[in-house]
């Protein structure tokens, strides 16, 4: 347990020089709707490759298909607050899921 304190590092740790900084732009950035879409419903064909260990068929489809390298597929399920909205339960970009089924 020692090692995992002595470890941890803090924002007070990371040099100013490398921390986030806060936008000054005052426009939000967000994700169109195009750019994702639900895993169960219509997931890329590139993310099917992937889930299935077709890496050579997933090379195949982001080199001709790449704006599906950039969408995310995102899994949800209703809200316990609210039935009509959507909590997400994970999102990952097609690199994740790589990532994710490497490890």
């Amino acid at each position: 347990m020692s090692d995992v304190m002595e470890n941890d590092i803090s924002l007070r740790d990371i040099p100013s020089s490398v921390q986030m900084k806060k936008s000054s732009n005052k426009k939000k950035q967000h994700r169109k709707k195009s750019d994702e879409v639900d895993a169960y419903d219509n997931p890329t064909e590139l993310f099917q490759w992937i889930n299935y260990g077709n890496y050579e068929g997933a090379i195949l489809r982001a080199e001709k298909y790449p704006h599906e390298v950039k969408t995310w597929i995102v899994s949800s399920h209703a809200s316990k607050v609210e039935e009509w909205e959507q909590e997400i339960k994970w999102r990952y970009l097609p690199l994740h899921l790589v990532c994710l089924k490497s490890s």
